[in-house]
């Protein structure tokens, strides 16, 4: 029969547009075939599989070899060459299966298999709210409040940019406005501070009413000459310095303890002229809870963390913002607050205090409920910041600074560390003028999509073998710089692994790790698409 129909010339129009001649197709998934004809009367045949259906947009699993694929339309044909290859899986190997807006299915042959899904672009259907609540972390974990930076998108330029240029004594007292970290927008408090100590780099103030010792602020202060600040310049740069007094000032306030929603903040609005009801302290600032004791939140390795957290805001903030504001450009952008905090808290570990200052419970939380976050979107909660996305966007970042090279240690001063990749891509993307999800992709060099993917599959990896052991320890303060999934040695445990009956709609720029699966007999493995719209990969890892 197929030998009797009439061959249409190449100047026709009707057209197969899959299969794809000369191409080469695995036996595992079904083969999408259409032409570019708006009809269903069509029929589709294969010399090594016969008839294959009768309809337009048809999906079949093709047997291993050479086929020629005819297409027969109202008594006329067209074909293509195609070859179909079986699939050998290697140990550790991904197998990748796109969804787009449909569901999938696959041939798996028999072996052990570890499931996991990467969403990407797009968008899920209404996520249902699982729980009521405005927390998502233990209450003693307290949030660095990066303030002002989550409700502006945009700086238009104006003339409030504050130019006071000023050095200041010790003994000097000043009144500062102090933002209500449990009401950011109320009437901040205004407190009379004094200097009680200039060094190289920073300023100290306290309040001069005052009911504790200085002891601590004074050991944190020697921290940041000795440690922080040699390392921070060297990965960052450096904070606006608008003052011209080649330091920054610290301001530590005993509200931010009795409030108890923050070790720290930046306030970008410093950088300002106090104007409009700006309370601007017109100076570079990091403000800070007092030190007290080793077990509480607000201990001094925590606020030394937080140090170096708040400075790489105040530096983040002047590369991405502040220097285009000065050099007069329009509509100036702000970093999405999800790399922003995600960058500060990398910081506290290449910095050497990322155990200190919590960064593996915040880590250890995402792993723990990866199905309620998305990297770069809001929350399964409605929430555009939370601890599970800053765990989420640490490790992602943590990844991809040592892939780039990372950095090292001088051998003789150990305080000082040296490029070797990691530190040129952290400051290209703060330099950069562009800002969100898809910019770190381009800074970086590969389309995001592929660094998402690849960083999904080496979680997924961690399942079936235990990978890297020794991540790389500060030689100073012994902790960890280096963070991933499967760190045995801080506890760092590998993400939930969910059943297919826990999965709701699936959140955008997110993953899922399935229960593995043992197949004894291939079989054909039906892939779902949970309601997304977008490009969504049901991936699987082949273990034996």
């Amino acid at each position: 029969m197929i030998s009797c129909q009439k061959e249409i010339n190449q100047d026709d129009v009707i057209r197969i547009v899959s299969p794809v001649s000369g191409w080469t197709y695995y036996e595992d998934n079904k083969i999408h075939f259409t032409t570019n004809v708006d009809t269903e009367n069509i029929n589709w045949y294969s010399t090594k599989d016969g008839f294959l259906g009768n309809k337009n947009g048809l999906n079949v699993f093709l047997s291993e070899g050479e086929h020629e694929i005819f297409c027969l339309i109202n008594g006329y044909r067209k074909k293509v060459q195609i070859f179909v290859k079986k699939r050998n899986y290697r140990y550790g190997e991904s197998i990748v299966n796109l969804l787009n807006e449909s569901n999938k299915e696959v041939k798996l042959k028999p072996g052990n298999y570890y499931p996991y899904l990467i969403s990407c672009e797009g968008k899920g259907k209404e996520i249902q709210k699982i729980q009521e609540s405005n927390c998502d972390i233990n209450g003693s974990e307290l949030f660095r409040i990066n303030t002002n930076i989550k409700s502006k998108k945009r700086i238009m330029i104006n003339d409030s940019r504050s130019n006071k240029v000023r050095k200041y004594t010790e003994g000097e007292k000043k009144n500062f406005y102090i933002i209500k970290t449990d009401d950011q927008n109320n009437v901040p408090h205004e407190i009379e501070f004094e200097m009680i100590k200039s060094s190289q780099n920073c300023t100290v103030w306290i309040p001069v009413e005052r009911d504790f010792g200085i002891e601590k602020i004074q050991e944190v202060t020697k921290r940041f000459e000795t440690i922080i600040f040699p390392r921070i310049t060297k990965i960052w740069g450096n904070w606006a310095d608008i003052d011209e007094d080649g330091k920054i000032a610290f301001v530590f306030s005993p509200t931010i303890n009795q409030e108890k929603q923050a070790i720290g903040f930046f306030n970008p609005s410093d950088l300002f002229k106090n104007e409009d009801n700006n309370y601007s302290n017109e100076m570079d600032i990091v403000y800070f809870a007092i030190p007290d004791d080793k077990e509480s939140s607000y201990s001094l390795d925590s606020i030394t963390a937080t140090m170096a957290h708040e400075i790489t805001h105040a530096i983040t903030f002047n590369s991405k913002t502040y220097k285009r504001i000065l050099n007069g450009e329009q509509n100036v952008l702000q970093e999405e607050i999800f790399i922003d905090e995600g960058l500060s808290h990398l910081s506290e570990n290449l910095c050497g205090y990322g155990i200190s200052g919590g960064n593996v419970d915040f880590i250890r939380y995402y792993l723990e409920n990866t199905l309620d976050y998305s990297f770069c979107k809001e929350n399964a909660f409605g929430q555009n910041d939370s601890a599970g996305q800053r765990g989420a966007m640490c490790l992602f970042l943590s990844w991809l600074f040592w892939k780039k090279g990372g950095m090292s240690w001088d051998n003789y001063n150990p305080i000082e560390i040296k490029d070797c990749g990691g530190i040129k891509f952290l400051k290209e993307l703060i330099n950069s003028k562009d800002t969100g999800w898809e910019n770190i992709g381009k800074i970086y060099g590969l389309p995001i999509e592929e660094l998402f993917t690849e960083f999904v599959e080496e979680i997924n990896l961690c399942r079936i073998e235990s990978g890297k052991i020794n991540y790389q320890k500060d030689p100073v303060t012994e902790e960890y710089v280096e963070y991933f999934c499967n760190m045995p040695e801080i506890n760092l445990q590998l993400p939930k692994v969910y059943n297919e009956s826990e999965i709701r709609e699936v959140l955008p720029w997110s993953m899922v790790l399935f229960d593995n699966i043992k197949i004894d007999n291939q079989s054909v493995f039906l892939l779902k698409n949970y309601g997304y719209t977008g490009n969504i990969f049901y991936n699987f890892i082949y273990s034996y």
